[in-house]
C-alpha cells in the first residue's frame, strides 16, 4: 500500500490536515471561535405583552409575535459582535423552550461564517415579559374610528341573522395591525354602524359583506383635521343589503318567482314554468314580496292528473285545481309547500 502523504500543516498547532480554514485546521478554529464566542454576553430580554389582549408588540406598538421580536432584538446586538470577532453573520434561530408566568426560556443559536467555516453557537435567553397596553387597544379603548360601515338594507330592515352574520364578516375580514379593529358597534332601527379603526379596515369589511351577502357599497368622506400638514378624512361605507333574499318569493307583472341568487339582479325560478328566469336591478327594484319560503304554508297534494294538480287549501279548506308544476316530484296525500299571490297559490319546490 501506497504510503499515504501529507502536504498541509496547521499554523496553530502545526499539526497535519487535508483540510485547511485560512492556515488553520477544524479544531484550532473551533477553539478560537468557542474564545471568542464566549465574550458575547446576551443579558436578559424584555418583551412587552399586552395586558388586555395578550399579544406581543414592538417598541412602536406594533403588534409581532414573540419569535420575531426576539430574533429582532438579539440580531441586532449579534451583529456587532460578528463584526468584532471577523465573523460574517448569517442569522438567528429562535427557539423558544418553555413559556412561564414570568415570562420565557428560550434558546438563541447565531448562525456565522468564521474564517470560511459554517458555525453555530448556542446559547440561552431569559425573555422577561413587561405588561403595557399596546397602541391597538388604546385606540380602541379611546373610541379611536378613521371609517365607518353602515349597514342597511333596501327596502327593508335587516333580520336579526343577517345582522349577526355582518358582525361575524366584519371581525373575520380585519387582520392584525395596529388598526385592524371595530372600536364600537351600534345597533340602528334600520340596520347596524360599524366604527372601523382605518379606512382599509372599512374598506374590507364592506367588500367581504357584499360577497357573502350581496348588495352595492357607495362611501363618502368628511374632512376630520389637519396632520403633518396634510389632510385627515373619515370615510363612511354605506352597504346597501339586497331587496329581497334568497328563499323569498317576489311577484313582477303577474309572473311568480322563487329567489335563487342575489347578485346584480335576481336569479330565480318560474313557479308556473319552472323555468330560471333573471331579473335585472330595474327589475327588482319594481318586484314585490309575496312571502317566503320561512312563512310558506303546509296543504295537503290531494290529486294529480296529467297536467293538473288538486291542493286542500290550509284555511279555507276548499279544493282548488292548479297547473301542475314542472319540479313537482310528489304524489297525492304528500303535504306541499304553498304561498299566496296575487293570482293564487302556488307551489314551492322540495
Amino acid at each position: 500500500m501506497a504510503e499515504r502523504r501529507w502536504s498541509k500543516f496547521c499554523a496553530g498547532c502545526g499539526k497535519r490536515s487535508e483540510e485547511l480554514y485560512e492556515g488553520l485546521c477544524k479544531e484550532c478554529v473551533l477553539s478560537i471561535f468557542r474564545v471568542e464566542a464566549g465574550k458575547i454576553k446576551l443579558p436578559d430580554l424584555e418583551v412587552r405583552v399586552c395586558k388586555h389582549c395578550g399579544e406581543f408588540f414592538k417598541e412602536s406598538g406594533e403588534l409581532a409575535d414573540l419569535k420575531s421580536i426576539v430574533r429582532d432584538a438579539v440580531s441586532k446586538k449579534l451583529k456587532a459582535a460578528a463584526k468584532g470577532m471577523h465573523a460574517e453573520f448569517r442569522g438567528v434561530d429562535v427557539e423558544i423552550e418553555e413559556f412561564k408566568r414570568w415570562g420565557a426560556d428560550a434558546v438563541i443559536k447565531l448562525n456565522v461564517r468564521f474564517r470560511g467555516m459554517e458555525l453555530q453557537e448556542r446559547r440561552p435567553l431569559r425573555i422577561k415579559f413587561v405588561r403595557r397596553t399596546c397602541g391597538r387597544c388604546s385606540r380602541i379603548s379611546g373610541g379611536y374610528y378613521e371609517s365607518i360601515v353602515q349597514v342597511r338594507a333596501d327596502g327593508r330592515t335587516p333580520s336579526d341573522d343577517e345582522l349577526i352574520s355582518v358582525e361575524t364578516i366584519a371581525y373575520s375580514a380585519l387582520g392584525n395591525g395596529p388598526r385592524d379593529f371595530i372600536s364600537k358597534v351600534e345597533q340602528k332601527k334600520e340596520g347596524i354602524d360599524l366604527y372601523v379603526g382605518s379606512i382599509e379596515g372599512g374598506r374590507k369589511i364592506s367588500k367581504s359583506i357584499v360577497k357573502t351577502l350581496g348588495g352595492k357599497i357607495s362611501e363618502s368622506k368628511k374632512l376630520y383635521g389637519r396632520k403633518d400638514g396634510r389632510e385627515v378624512y373619515r370615510v363612511t361605507f354605506l352597504v346597501r343589503l339586497p331587496k329581497f333574499l334568497r328563499g323569498d318569493v317576489i311577484e313582477l307583472d303577474g309572473k311568480v318567482v322563487l329567489v335563487e341568487r342575489v347578485e346584480r339582479g335576481v336569479t330565480g325560478l318560474d313557479l308556473d314554468t319552472g323555468s330560471r328566469v333573471f331579473l335585472n336591478e330595474e327589475d327588482v327594484r319594481r318586484a314585490s314580496l309575496v312571502s317566503n319560503r320561512e312563512r310558506a304554508e303546509s296543504a295537503v297534494l290531494m290529486s294529480v292528473s296529467g297536467d293538473e294538480i288538486q291542493i286542500l287549501d290550509p284555511k279555507s279548506y276548499e279544493t282548488v285545481t292548479l297547473k301542475k308544476p314542472p319540479f313537482l316530484r310528489k304524489k297525492a296525500g304528500d303535504d306541499v309547500l304553498v304561498v299566496r299571490a296575487k293570482s293564487g297559490l302556488k307551489v314551492l319546490p322540495a
